[in-house]
């Protein structure tokens, strides 16, 4: 049995999808140290775009891209991105020279 101190914040959202930001932190000893690390890693989630939209087409904007598997997709920058479209909607930023592919895992 884990001892400590679990917090979880989570986007509402209208949509059904498993879409929104989450975030969740940890401290075995201190629900305070948990909720500042847990404010902390949503100031950071918030203050990082790592998509863009140019002409209805997602690109990365940096050399790493970070979100979510989500139900029947992935989560980035709080948007849902459903597994059929992601590899049609996130292209290759020609100034970094990398392509983000999502690949189902069964």
């Amino acid at each position: 049995m884990l001892n400590g101190y679990f917090l979880r914040a989570r986007e509402v959202t209208s949509s059904e999808l498993d879409e929104g930001y989450q975030f969740a932190a940890y401290s075995p000893v201190d629900p305070f140290i948990a909720l500042g690390m847990l404010r902390g890693k949503i100031r950071e989630g918030l203050a990082t775009r790592y998509l863009s939209r140019e002409h209805g087409t997602l690109s990365l904007g940096h050399n790493k891209l970070k979100g979510r598997v989500g139900y029947e997709g992935i989560v980035v920058d709080g948007e849902f991105i459903s597994r059929c479209a992601a590899d049609r909607k996130v292209a290759v930023n020609t100034s970094t020279d990398h392509a983000f592919h999502c690949c189902a895992v069964a």
